[in-house]
């Protein structure tokens, strides 16, 4: 159970909706931090002042950009950081890196610091050359390589001169640091932002992102998010679909050079961009005429990506992720593409049920409210298509859920909802639903839709029911003064004294959170019927404690 607070000023509250994710106490006033030094030696406070003042002049000097780049992860990819600069109206990449390149190390990461004089916007470029490699992130393989063997999954490759990833971002202003991937996907982004508009303002480029999420079916902001490394899940504790679907949808790309079309991953990456940059798109097919980077082809990789994956992993929370990304990546696929049709004679056969074999006619009642439309004598009744599937669900212990399934179809339906290949008795409408959901109801389901031409099995989804836990984050400002106004470095901040309990005038129990970057804790396994409240200070190097802030409270009611 999560909870967002937010506390705009010492001892005022703010609810906000009950979202699923963690909770947070923002505590935005800044901490003030006890005086300096033993007795205020006006000497050792002006020398503190003085040393705060050379840091964060320092600091200010620098940005840090660190990121990845992921496309398969890129080993000693080549780093270059370019600054965006205003040309007659139109935001340009310039034509001279900020400082000189680097290297991504072997997880494909990156941490460049560059002068943060009068840049606000950039331009990260990852290029190949001799000793560039890239990881096979698809399970059936990434085509040959120079020596005519398959390139498995897991295994490293090299890469043509050609090959190129961007990505770009403006509001660099103020910020000390920055972290952002380098994907195909970002790379479509820019090339589109390039060429439109006024080129690479902050306007365009966003808009761009929002253009590649948009075509690819990724939620909104998913360009932003830390694509995992596909070939390692099982060093992940858990994964959310949007990453995932990320991170696959990239692989898809590379799994375009199985096709005879392509030769190698940079043609792929280079035609799509190409084409994205003219038009703001990817055509839904190829027509036949060229070769071209189309929606269907990568939905379909995607697919088979998400399905091959499964085998590949232990966590079961992942892959009950991966059977979501898996089934929304095939739906995308049927609805773009022309060739996708259901196999009438497979489907007037008896079907397989999941776990198990059935093949008597499906039991359970019809719901006249759910029929198609009535057939007209000698009319023939078609086989049904299912026009939207089950999805996956995670939800929590004693909460709701459904799963519904959609049909296109003449004739009387008949549904017949099974549970781990097991039919359900009663559950014969086109939703299936749980008042309160509990362990025993996790499984993989799938409903059997049928009419007099036959019976269609819909896809697997799976209802994965998790335990409640009650948790609060503790969140904080790090603190720029001391009680006596004077200014207070970074470095000779120890770390925080959070003190705590279930009444506010007795908060017993103390814990220091160690480190002068720290800005949250979390508290967790929470009691929810008990309101508990929360006051921080700061300590400094010579152990001397500030003042502690006005006391903020948390409760689940």
């Amino acid at each position: 159970m999560f909870l967002n607070v937010v506390v705009s000023s010492w001892g005022v509250l703010v609810r906000q909706s009950s979202i699923r994710s963690i909770g947070i106490f923002a505590l935005s006033s800044l901490l003030i931090a006890c005086s300096s030094g033993s007795g205020g030696d006006s000497t050792t406070g002006s020398t503190s002042q003085s040393a705060a003042s050379e840091v964060d002049t320092q600091d200010t000097n620098k940005i840090s950009i660190k990121g990845g780049a992921i496309k398969g992860v890129i080993e000693n990819g080549v780093v270059r950081i370019f600054s965006i600069e205003s040309e007659a109206g139109l935001f340009r990449k310039s034509l001279i890196p900020l400082g000189d390149a680097e290297r991504t190390d072997a997880n494909g990461q990156f941490d460049i610091s560059i002068p943060a004089d009068a840049v606000n916007a950039i331009v990260v470029e990852i290029t190949a050359d001799a000793g560039t490699r890239m990881t096979c992130d698809v399970v059936n393989g990434c085509g040959l390589d120079p020596q005519g063997s398959a390139i498995a999954f897991g295994e490293t490759f090299s890469l043509n001169s050609d090959f190129i990833l961007e990505a770009a971002y403006s509001g660099l202003q103020d910020q000390k640091a920055l972290t952002l991937y380098v994907t195909p996907l970002t790379h479509l982004a820019v090339s589109f932002a390039k060429e439109h508009g006024d080129g690479l303002s902050e306007d365009s480029i966003n808009e761009a992102y929002a253009l590649v999420e948009d075509t690819l079916n990724l939620s909104k902001g998913s360009l932003q998010l830390p694509p995992p490394d596909l070939t390692k899940l099982d060093l992940y504790e858990s994964l959310s679909g949007d990453e995932l679907q990320y991170a696959i949808m990239s692989a898809s790309f590379l799994a375009m050079v199985n096709m005879p079309d392509w030769g190698s991953v940079d043609e792929v990456i280079n035609s799509a961009a190409e084409r994205f940059a003219q038009s703001g798109g990817l055509p839904d097919e190829n027509g036949g005429v060229i070769s071209e980077v189309t929606l269907d082809d990568l939905f379909y990789q995607a697919s088979d990506i998400a399905s091959d994956l499964q085998s590949t992993v232990g966590n079961e929370q992942i892959i009950v992720e991966l059977i979501s990304v898996e089934s929304s990546t095939d739906m995308y696929y049927q609805e773009v593409s022309s060739l996708y049709i259901d196999d009438p004679a497979q489907s007037q056969e008896s079907v397989p049920a999941v776990g198990g074999n059935i093949t008597t006619e499906i039991g359970g009642g019809v719901d006249e409210s759910e029929q198609a439309p009535s057939v007209a004598p000698g009319e023939p009744v078609n086989v049904l298509t299912i026009s939207s599937q089950p999805g996956s669900v995670v939800v929590d212990v004693n909460k709701g859920a459904q799963l519904s399934v959609t049909v296109q179809g003449n004739g009387v339906i008949h549904y017949q909802w099974r549970k781990d290949g097991v039919a359900l008795n009663g559950e014969n409408s086109s939703t299936l639903s749980f008042d309160s959901v509990t362990k025993n109801d996790a499984g993989i389901y799938d409903v059997l839709v049928s009419n007099e031409a036959g019976q269609v099995p819909s896809l697997a989804a799976t209802l994965s029911v998790e335990d409640v836990v009650y948790t609060a984050q503790l969140s904080w400002n790090i603190p720029s003064k001391r009680q006596d106004g004077s200014s207070l470095a970074l470095n000779e901040i120890a770390g925080y004294m959070v003190a705590y309990g279930t009444s506010p005038e007795n908060l017993s129990s103390q814990l220091m959170v160690g480190g002068a970057q720290s800005t949250q804790y979390p508290f967790e396994n929470l009691d929810p019927s008990k309101t508990y409240y929360f006051k921080i200070a700061t300590v400094d190097v010579n152990d001397i404690q500030g003042e502690f802030s006005d006391v903020v409270m948390k409760s689940f009611m």
